[in-house]
């Protein structure tokens, strides 16, 4: 028994090598491939959990980042969890973000408030906080509209190393010939794939998010 298991482990392990050799290749043939610059981390609490909570579902150009680009604009003071549930408050959340119906502005204030009971205040403290597996379990399990694929989201935000699966990053390693029915796994993939060409995964995470999306434009037009 214990051979038969030593024996799976060894076969995992080398079709999840051979599915990085062969991102890493397939990347390497697309003579468009850019790879992108990371981006700075929202250092607005407001900004981080409205863009988090709003980019599930939508077009993140044209309907979350404008939005987001509104908050730190008009409300640049409005940087601490408190803060901005205060401006909230006092303006109301669906005018500040230009939001008819209340499903997302109810899931970005219910969770202004969880993160102000728990006493995170910044971007940093949220950073600390979702650095363990445990604190990222219990802030999928007590916020509504955060699922696991956010929740790396809102971790790439906040300027941790993580990859957010969603279909883009599907796409790409579709294409690439690897099997994506887990998401876990095709995180790590993606994980040890930049671990192996020398990139951080949240560049490698953006990289292919910007790819895929110039695609899904061009055959728009």
């Amino acid at each position: 028994k214990k051979t038969k298991n030593f024996l799976k482990v060894s076969l995992n392990v080398i079709k999840f090598m051979e599915d990085t050799l062969k991102l890493i290749s397939y990347k390497d043939s697309l003579n468009d491939f850019v790879m992108q610059q990371e981006t700075e981390p929202y250092e607005h609490m407001g900004a981080v959990v409205v863009d988090g909570i709003l980019q599930s579902s939508l077009n993140y150009l044209n309907v979350v980042k404008p939005r987001v680009n509104d908050v730190l604009k008009n409300y640049p003071e409005s940087k601490t969890t408190s803060t901005f549930l205060e401006t909230c408050d006092k303006n109301g959340l669906k005018n500040i973000i230009r939001w008819k119906d209340d499903k997302k502005p109810d899931y970005i204030l219910a969770l202004l408030r969880s993160l102000k009971d728990r006493k995170i205040e910044t971007v940093t403290q949220l950073k600390e906080w979702l650095d363990t597996e445990e604190n990222l379990n219990d802030f999928v399990s007590e916020n509504k509209g955060i699922g696991d694929i956010t929740a790396q989201y809102f971790r790439i935000l906040i300027g941790s190393q993580s990859v957010k699966v969603d279909r883009h990053i599907r796409k790409f390693l579709g294409d690439a010939g690897i099997d994506t029915s887990d998401d876990k796994k095709s995180r790590d993939i993606v994980m040890l794939t930049a671990q192996k060409i020398g990139v951080k995964p949240v560049v490698l995470d953006y990289s292919i998010w910007k790819y895929q999306s110039s695609k899904s434009l061009k055959s728009r037009r």
